[in-house]
């Protein structure tokens, strides 16, 4: 794929994701806080992302290049209200089972850390995860 077409799929996920109107979708998962990158190994860090799920726009997603989805997660979180100059890391938890939820972990530079949830119609969720009760930084089972 062309530059100009990576380009246009950012800003295609970027639209998506300042949809408006989306549900509380992370807050029914529940789980707990813990420390960024506590129970979040380099391994799992590493670990392929699949692409081929239910959800269309975590597949869309998870086929960027890591710099360029830091890019949509920033402006996800900075549309949702949420304050984050730059996305510098970010982690796939996994696929919930509601709506094929996708959940990622996201660190801003500025030091907060973020959890976002894409559901398979686009929406989406942003929660700060010092300030909700769900867990940040763990891969789900």
């Amino acid at each position: 794929m062309t530059r100009g077409g990576q380009l246009l799929r950012v800003a295609v996920l970027a639209m998506l994701l300042t949809a408006c109107g989306s549900q509380d979708i992370a807050s029914s998962i529940g789980g707990n806080n813990t420390a960024e990158g506590q129970k979040t190994t380099a391994t799992e860090l590493l670990q392929p992302i699949p692409t081929d799920t239910p959800n269309s726009e975590h597949n869309r997603l998870a086929s960027m290049r890591p710099g360029l989805r830091d890019v949509a997660l920033t402006r996800a979180i900075e549309s949702a209200g949420g304050t984050c100059n730059v996305v510098d890391r970010s982690f796939y938890q996994g696929m919930a089972k509601f709506m094929h939820t996708s959940l990622w972990s996201a660190h801003c530079k500025t030091g907060s850390d973020w959890r976002i949830s894409l559901d398979d119609e686009g929406r989406f969720r942003v929660l700060e995860c010092s300030a909700s009760s769900v867990a940040c930084w763990e891969k789900l089972d």
